[in-house]
């Protein structure tokens, strides 16, 4: 039986147990507060720097490839007037170097900095180039010449291009990193106050109660920095679509430009587009190819179809255009257009582009003159060897070259193209794809009459 000085001495150290626990759980409490705050506190820096890095390399990539649109509209003839008027070099040249400004301001790590300086290094070099290229628009260059300029600048904006998504890779590495940071630092957070619950009873609910706030408070802040991140995704898909826009008029002006070589209005690129897509929509709709003619294949071939004669670039205009019968040498130098076209995609278009893309739009440039009795060009591939992209293109190019008029040849009327077609089925043609396209020569006849 206890005495009262025992009572007395229990109840003053179960006082003081009780104070001392307190206090721990007050300290223990602060601690985990300043560390949880300074964790999403660091994270939200590093998020925020990233992001914002992210943000300019996406405008940068954006201006890059509207500096590249602008020199080419400007240099070959000015091909596309409309957006050279609506752009200032100047000011877009201007933007870029504030950006890589910014980016050189925000410094991550090493390796970040000495792919940065890399890029600024080749950034200045493309800008010198675009400035020859502009300051050469009036002089008297041959074509070589300035094909050889074009290729270097061509082969200077992948390079560019790859160092950017590179060092985008590396911030989002490092947007990976600071994520398990916190993660770890938040697990560690977490055992140190189940410890401190199990150790602490008397403060148990207390704990658990400012536990309570203290989650609920991090999940609302998640919920917030998750917002933010999925506006910043969305204005970064924004500048893709942007970007990707551009690409296409980037191709398409290309592709006018080798038409207008060859004597054409442009409306063939529109017309052979248009066949292209809807043979393989019959094609797919019928039965057939439908292993690879699936509608994102579709898109990308009709996407292709414009750069089927890009190769013609390195072509001369005294063969390109001469009236008359080619030589044996002519000859060969026209046919080795089909060679350039597949290289010139793979090189300039390969870093930028999705891979199937680039495989059909190669394919469609160096296989649309193969004939499928095997004595086409120019690796004289028979039948099925050779790719269904290049078999359709074949068609919807040959039957538009009957109808249309150029230098060296007069134009057949629809019917007398499409007895030609006809009778070229199983020799020039693929047979089932000649027979679809002859036997639906009504849609074709609608699309030539729209597009004419």
């Amino acid at each position: 039986m206890f005495s009262k000085g025992s009572d007395r001495t229990t109840s003053l150290l179960t006082a003081m147990l009780v104070i001392l626990l307190g206090v721990i759980s007050a300290v223990v409490i602060i601690v985990l507060k300043y560390n949880i705050g300074k964790a999403t506190d660091d994270y939200e820096t590093i998020i925020m720097v990233n992001l914002s890095n992210k943000d300019d390399i996406e405008k940068l990539t954006e201006d890059i490839y509207i500096e590249n649109f602008y020199v080419y509209s400007e240099v070959f003839s000015n091909s596309n007037s409309e957006f050279i008027n609506k752009y200032d070099r100047d000011t877009i040249e201007t933007e870029i170097r504030d950006i890589l400004a910014r980016l050189k301001e925000n410094k991550s790590n090493d390796g970040y900095d000495d792919m940065l300086e890399i890029i600024d290094n080749e950034i200045n070099e493309y800008l010198d180039l675009t400035g020859i290229a502009i300051e050469n628009i009036n002089t008297d260059k041959d074509f070589y010449e300035v094909s050889s300029l074009d290729e270097e600048i061509s082969t200077k904006i992948v390079n560019i291009i790859e160092s950017l998504n590179k060092l985008e890779s590396m911030i989002d590495d490092e947007l990976n990193m600071a994520k398990d940071t916190l993660k770890f630092r938040l697990i560690n957070i977490s055992i140190i106050s189940l410890i401190s619950i199990i150790f602490i009873i008397a403060t148990t609910v207390f704990i658990v109660y400012l536990c309570n706030i203290i989650t609920s408070k991090l999940e609302d802040y998640n919920d917030v920095l998750e917002f933010k991140i999925n506006e910043k995704n969305r204005e970064i898909s924004g500048h893709n679509v942007r970007i990707m826009n551009i690409q296409n008029s980037t191709i398409d002006a290309m592709a006018s430009l080798i038409e207008s070589r060859d004597g054409d209005t442009g409306t063939h690129i529109a017309r052979t587009s248009a066949y292209v897509r809807k043979l393989a929509q019959l094609a797919r709709k019928q039965g057939y190819f439908t292993n690879i003619l699936t509608p994102n294949y579709i898109e990308f071939l009709v996407k292709a179809a414009p750069m089927h004669d890009i190769g013609k670039i390195n072509v001369p205009d005294s063969i390109l255009k001469k009236p008359g019968i080619l030589t044996y040498d002519e000859y060969t130098t026209m046919q080795n257009h089909t060679k350039e076209g597949g290289r010139i995609i793979r090189e300039a278009l390969g870093s930028i582009e999705e891979v199937e893309f680039i495989n059909i739009a190669s394919d469609v440039a160096t296989f649309h003159h193969e004939r499928w009795d095997g004595n086409g060009y120019p690796y004289g591939l028979k039948g099925e060897e050779i790719p269904i992209s290049a078999r359709i293109m074949a068609v919807a190019d040959v039957f538009d070259a009957l109808v249309s008029e150029r230098c060296y040849k007069k134009s057949y009327s629809f019917d007398e193209a499409m007895d030609i077609i006809s009778d070229n089925v199983g020799k020039h043609f693929d047979p089932v794809l000649g027979r679809i396209f002859v036997e639906n020569k009504e849609d074709i006849r609608t699309i030539m009459n729209e597009l004419t």
